[in-house]
């Protein structure tokens, strides 16, 4: 899913989007990682580490999530890199090159 305006071709259109999180949720093996007691320690650490401002705020809450509860972060989002040397396990996925 792509929610950035700016991706190339567009977003992933909302009711697509939904539709997809619905799908994983439903699956047996789904949990969903909420914030937990580090939550802000770890968030304003990685704040402060990395200078964020503006969406790295943001991605500096999901990096924390995910270290807070030893997830891997699976994303093409390439930002988040910044996170790593903090204790982030990043998997960054490459976009499928489409023949013509």
């Amino acid at each position: 899913m792509v929610t950035h305006p700016s991706f190339p071709n567009g977003p992933t259109p909302l009711a697509q989007a939904l539709a997809v999180v619905d799908s994983l949720a439903a699956q047996p093996g789904c949990c969903w990682v909420l914030p937990g007691l580090r939550h802000w320690s770890l968030t304003a650490d990685l704040c402060r580490r990395c200078a964020c401002r503006g969406k790295q705020v943001a991605d500096a809450q999901h990096a924390a999530r995910a270290i807070e509860h030893a997830c891997t972060w699976v994303t093409r989002d390439s930002d988040f890199r910044a996170f790593t040397a903090h204790g982030l396990k990043l998997q960054l996925l490459t976009p499928e090159k489409q023949s013509r």
